[in-house]
């Protein structure tokens, strides 16, 4: 995929199966607390977080695949968003190639989305 193209359904849905097959459900530590309040506010374990980030679908894409903010290019985020308990939940993970060759996957966020999420494969219905 080209720098700064959007994917395509199938590109998400390919990274977003990787992904759910080798993450281990931890959230990578922020310097802030976003991530723990949010599972305070929605009155939410980290398993059920876990089911959650793992119900995805390519339709809650959101955007990227964007660089990280350490300027490392092999570093790319995508962010997603869900609707749980009632709120609109902004989420950030990445798979990345370990050294064995094999997949790993983080997420960086889950957490109350601060500003509006925009879904380009949504229909307006959605």
């Amino acid at each position: 995929m080209r720098a700064r193209e959007k994917p395509t359904q199938e590109e998400v849905e390919q990274f977003l199966k990787i992904f759910k097959a080798c993450w281990d459900g931890r959230v990578v530590p922020r310097k802030d607390e976003k991530n723990d309040d949010t599972l305070t506010i929605l009155g939410i374990t980290p398993k059920h977080r876990m089911e959650e980030v793992k119900r995805l679908h390519y339709y809650d894409y959101f955007r990227g695949p964007t660089p990280d903010h350490d300027g490392d290019p092999s570093k790319e985020w995508w962010e997603f968003g869900l609707r749980v308990k009632g709120h609109e939940i902004y989420i950030k993970i990445r798979i990345y190639k370990k050294e064995n060759g094999k997949y790993g996957a983080k997420c960086m966020s889950f957490h109350i989305a601060e500003e509006k999420i925009t879904y380009p494969f949504k229909g307006k219905e959605g």
